[in-house]
């Protein structure tokens, strides 16, 4: 896979808000939310004229604002710098810029794994991802791990097997090494991984992937246990 050219937080002045975004491995916090939902405060123009119901819209904008953080603490998104008492009690009211900073492709994988359930809190006020097809490009570019010097089709059954367990296995330590934290549902459900078995033409067992590629790849990324998995009494 090519190496991304991603500059660590640099910004400039001749790039938009959103290239400015995808040239960073780390967001903002309030950028991030915005990349989802405009806060309500901007839209005032379109409620005195009756083109938007402000309780809905603030609802929906909360909603985003509150799973965000939820994610957070449940470290499926992982912070990168500040704490999360930095955080607005107030959605309206805007965290100061850099309080929260979050890891990028943790936060890109998040959202590729609740998109339906952001939109579904979104139609309820007549809204949708208002980035929606910046994200999805780069949760799509987040996943490409076909390496360019391997032909990409092998020809026999079982080499397909063995490249889709090395490419699964690689995937995987590549997601433990942003977040750790991560459980075989997320796994299991994770786009990027159902493209890589789609793409291949293959069905793998279920227990295959949990129980020995996860397993090789956790090992790989030196994560110990398997979180949420019971305790033997």
């Amino acid at each position: 896979m090519a190496n991304k050219k991603i500059v660590k937080n640099k910004k400039t002045p001749y790039l938009s808000p959103l290239a400015n975004l995808e040239c960073n491995n780390h967001w903002d916090f309030r950028d991030a939310v915005g990349l989802i939902c405009q806060r309500p405060g901007q839209f005032d123009n379109a409620f005195y004229f009756g083109e938007n119901d402000f309780t809905k819209t603030y609802g929906a904008f909360k909603t985003v604002w509150e799973i965000i953080k939820e994610a957070l603490v449940e470290k499926k998104v992982q912070l990168v710098s500040g704490k999360l008492k930095g955080l607005s009690v107030n959605p309206l009211i805007d965290t100061p810029k850099e309080a929260l900073i979050l890891d990028r492709d943790s936060f890109l994988l998040w959202y590729s794994q609740n998109k339906d359930r952001i939109k579904q809190y979104l139609t309820y006020a007549s809204l949708s991802i208002l980035h929606e097809e910046f994200l999805d490009r780069l949760v799509k570019e987040n996943v490409q791990i076909n390496p360019s010097n391997r032909s990409p089709h092998p020809d026999k059954k079982k080499a397909k097997m063995n490249r889709l367990h090395e490419d699964y296995v690689d995937a995987v330590v590549k997601m433990l090494d942003k977040n750790p934290y991560l459980k075989w549902p997320d796994f299991k459900e994770a786009p990027n991984l159902k493209v890589l078995i789609r793409e291949s033409g293959l069905s793998p067992k279920e227990s295959t992937l949990q129980k020995n590629w996860l397993s090789k790849a956790r090992t790989m990324a030196k994560v110990k246990g398997t979180p949420g998995a019971p305790k033997k009494k």
